[in-house]
Order: structure tokens, then sequence, then C-alpha cells
């Protein structure tokens, strides 16, 4: 993931009070994801909207991975996504290595735009330069 996990309280904290404001300026948009069954926490989806560009991201608790749920949630966002008067760019990039999430942007609807050589410092990943591949939404 592209941001750094939280190590505390007041982490988290900090997090709600920004993404509170961003939702209300229109700019970055944070979605929980829960069990349909238990209401149960199971991951994220983030929407970042510059004036009809947007990238996402989603995360998902290693438990679930496998199960089809970032799938769902990708297909389910791209297609409201899309619909959003002004909208004209959908995109996300991911670490060249994350094969998985490669196949459900894929499975998604997106298309590989380009390949980066030492594009992104996962912050997560000792900051480390990684190649990634940029994908969007045709």
């Amino acid at each position: 993931m592209a941001w750094p996990t939280h190590e505390s309280l007041k982490d988290t904290r900090a997090f709600l009070n920004y993404a509170t404001q961003a939702w209300e300026e229109g700019t970055d948009f944070s979605y929980a994801i829960r069990t349909k069954e238990y209401s149960r926490l199971i991951g994220s989806f983030g929407v970042l909207h510059d004036d009809g560009k947007i990238q996402f991201g989603y995360i998902f608790s290693p438990s679930q991975w496998g199960s089809g749920f970032a799938t769902e949630v990708c297909k389910t966002m791209m297609s409201l996504l899309s619909r959003i008067d002004g909208v004209y760019r959908i995109g996300t990039f991911v670490d060249a290595e994350n094969e998985s999430s490669s196949h459900v942007l894929v499975k998604s609807g997106l298309v590989e735009e380009a390949r980066l050589t030492k594009w992104f410092r996962f912050v997560n990943q000792e900051g480390k330069a990684k190649d990634c591949i940029l994908y969007r939404l045709p």
C-alpha cells in the first residue's frame, strides 16, 4: 500500500480528521468495506478526485485475500465512478510484483497503460523505489 500503516490511535484520529475534511471538499473519499453477513470490517477503498481525474486504491485484510471481495468492489466502483459527470480518467498503479492486484484490476475492466521503472517508493517497503504498472479504465 502507498500510505504508512497506523502505529497509534493518534495516527488513526489524524486520518479520520483528514478524511472528513477531504470528503467535505470533494477531493478524497474513503469507504469502509464490510461483509454483508456480519458487517465485519475487511478492507477499504479510496478515491482521489482531482477535477475529473480519479485515482483509486484498495486494501483488504490478508484473511480476505483470494475471496473475490477485491474484484467485486472494484467492478462496482468502476461502474459508479465512470458515471460521474466530468470524469475523464480513472486509473491506479500497483507494485509490479503484486500480481494478485494486477489480476483484480484486469478482471475489473482496467487495462495496462504503462510499466514504470523505479516509479514509486512504498513507505511500508523500506521506501525502496519499485517498478510499477499503471492501469486505466478505457
